[in-house]
């Protein structure tokens, strides 16, 4: 496939990136993946950050948050 079509798409690339980091694969293994498998790795990121979502609405004004964060993570967030 190459990057020739996405050069000028930061998002396809970023989202690449998330893809094969989540996954422990090398961005040249993800970018060779369909259409169809990439939406599969998107939908369950989404699912992902929906159960997160849930988990923090449904905890206890008294429960403990535990945040665990490395340096990669922040990256991400820049």
């Amino acid at each position: 496939m190459g990057l020739n079509p996405f050069e000028n798409d930061p998002d396809f690339i970023d989202l690449i990136d998330i893809i094969s980091k989540v996954y422990g694969k090398l961005p040249s293994e993800v970018i060779k993946l369909s259409w169809g498998e990439i939406f599969i790795c998107v939908r369950c990121l989404l699912a992902r950050s929906e159960r997160a979502k849930a988990a923090m609405k449904t905890k206890k004004k008294d429960d403990i948050i535990f945040p665990v964060m490395n340096i990669m993570d922040l990256i991400d967030i820049v």
